[in-house]
């Protein structure tokens, strides 16, 4: 009997994939396949699984702390969901003063582009490509590899890899009989382990993770912090007290939507109906108008998602009060400086020659 994301009956297709995976790596090891530079030091962001880790968060955490240094990151992404296959630099949410949507660049792209500002996104397949193109149009010294575990191809200074506390009890087999794309011997690649959501996991999680894990590689602690509740259509901005007490419906398209209406009723908001749609899910006005008509036959005092899905939802203004979404960042508290000293060490040789030369 399957439970969660696992399912023993693929076990026999999970030893295929297990087998291309390892000649994969094999091939990479034997130099048959090659690995490239980036014109610049490259920290990846990334998983052992498929699915919501909490990685786009992270993502944009290492790159504040990049751009902070004085490094001047770029975001290299492939830009899962979007329908487009060419490579598209962003900047402030725009490509060539333009937005491209959610269709051309991807969500959370779009999403990360529009949040970091002055930190260029690039969103191709051919990360290698996509560094080189920030560093010729943007000046880009460093570079942040999303979701790049798996995408060896390219070299590395940091491996960052995430381990979902409110997954970890499923990470079992791998693909497709459970959620894993490589086994926990994989880590030995890893530079730094972070452990997501830990306000959502078991309490010796901690512990039993580090069992799994080889000699030496250092683990550090996150959890997601919503900071405030927007309202788009409106302009309006409330600080994340405001979900307290709240009745409200909850729709999402993303990896783990339990974890975003946990989170929420951890703030006090009644989650009265969940509505969710599958990862990268495209919104149609249908199902903007089937959430409120919900709203208003629950008496929910609106319908609350995530900013993810915010980049996939139709405009919709005569709903201006009826849709919220909760901003959420990553929270490393008291491991804070063991990150920003990880990233240092990465990045030193820019941040060296930028101090000779300021």
């Amino acid at each position: 009997m399957s439970t969660g994301k696992t399912n023993p009956l693929f076990l026999p297709l999970s030893i295929v994939y297990l087998a291309g995976v390892e000649v994969r790596l094999i091939l990479f090891r034997l130099g048959v396949l090659r690995r490239s530079s980036a014109p610049g030091p490259v920290i990846s962001v990334g998983n052992l699984t498929a699915g919501g880790t909490g990685k786009t968060v992270v993502v944009e955490k290492v790159a504040r702390l990049l751009a902070a240094m004085g490094a001047k990151p770029a975001v290299l992404t492939r830009g899962y969901g979007r329908s487009s296959r060419s490579t598209v630099a962003i900047l402030g949410g725009k490509e060539d003063g333009e937005e491209p949507g959610f269709q051309v660049a991807g969500d959370e792209p779009l999403l990360l582009s529009q949040k970091l500002h002055d930190v260029p996104v690039v969103v191709g397949k051919r990360r290698v490509r996509s560094a080189f193109l920030a560093s010729r149009t943007f000046g880009s010294k460093a570079f942040v590899l999303d979701d790049g575990f798996q995408h060896i191809s390219l070299k590395r200074d940091l491996d960052i890899v995430l381990i979902d506390s409110a997954e970890f009890r499923e990470m079992k087999y791998l693909l497709p009989a459970g959620p894993m794309r490589e086994r926990w011997s994989s880590l030995g690649r890893a530079g730094l382990v972070v452990l997501t959501k830990t306000d959502e996991g078991e309490r010796d999680i901690l512990q039993r993770l580090k069992k799994r894990l080889p000699p030496g590689v250092p683990v550090l602690s996150e959890t997601h912090r919503a900071v405030a509740v927007k309202f788009p259509w409106s302009g309006r901005v409330e600080g994340v007290e405001f979900l307290n007490g709240k009745n409200v419906i909850a729709l999402s398209g993303i990896g783990r939507p339990s974890s975003f209406e946990r989170l929420i009723s951890r703030h006090g908001a009644r989650v009265l109906h969940s509505l969710r749609y599958p990862d990268h899910h495209s919104y149609s006005k249908k199902d903007l108008k089937d959430a409120f008509l919900l709203q208003a036959d629950k008496g929910a005092s609106f319908v609350v998602t995530t900013e993810k899905d915010e980049k996939r939802i139709p405009f919709l203004p005569e709903y201006g009060k009826s849709l919220g979404v909760v901003v959420i960042e990553a929270d490393f508290g008291g491991d804070e400086e063991k990150l920003k000293g990880c990233i240092e060490k990465a990045a030193g040789p820019i941040l060296t020659a930028g101090r000779k030369t300021g």
